[in-house]
């Protein structure tokens, strides 16, 4: 015969039963005097969060009515926000194409006097000439960019060399200069304002 320590009105227990009770403490089934429907309004918290601020709004038609136009502000105000951005890239794009035709525009006069110098008889005109003519053109291109803010770079011999805006192709031993002084230009500089489209080049005394 086994001995079975457990008592007679227990019900079986599966062998993979697994107790979750604590230590030291016994399940309690003890509801007190709650009953059955206080118990499942005591379990149904999802539905009393999903719940709380339209139970809110409902009980207080004010604060529904404030919220509805502090809605109503926002969709308001993300509308002209996105009306906004629209608007600020056209008109930057319309800027931005004005400019190029403005430029082009200054141009057109360069061009005219590149087409009249390429008419010129050569039999009949002198060197003289052909130049007086290309440094017309030159100046007439400077003036043009000039108007978009571009600045022409002159360095003399003697200068002192600022790496800002000069940009040093060689450096030569030259009787008469001290070190670090331009002792010649190679090649002019351009500026827009602050920005350089290119730094003079030159050559500087050692």
């Amino acid at each position: 015969m086994t001995n079975d320590a457990r008592h007679p009105n227990t019900p079986e227990t599966p062998d993979d039963f697994i107790d979750l009770t604590p230590d030291g403490d016994e399940p309690s089934l003890d509801t007190g005097d709650a009953s059955d429907e206080q118990m499942l309004d005591n379990l149904d918290f999802g539905n009393a969060t999903r719940n709380a601020d339209e139970a809110e709004g409902a009980a207080n038609p004010t604060l529904q009515a404030e919220r509805d136009e502090l809605e109503a502000k926002l969709l308001r105000t993300a509308a002209d926000y996105q009306n906004y951005v629209r608007r600020a890239t056209r008109e930057i794009e319309a800027t931005r194409q004005q400019r190029i035709v403005d430029v082009a525009r200054a141009m057109t006069t360069v061009l005219d006097h590149f087409d009249r110098a390429l008419q010129v008889d050569p039999a009949s005109t002198t060197t003289e000439e052909v130049l007086q003519g290309v440094g017309s053109i030159r100046d007439e291109l400077l003036k043009g960019l000039a108007a978009f803010g571009l600045e022409r770079v002159e360095v003399q011999p003697g200068d002192e060399f600022d790496p800002n805006r000069h940009e040093a192709l060689m450096f030569q031993p030259t009787e008469g200069f001290e070190s670090g002084q331009v002792v010649e230009t190679l090649m002019p500089g351009y500026f827009v304002k602050d920005t350089p489209v290119r730094p003079a080049q030159v050559a500087v005394a050692q």
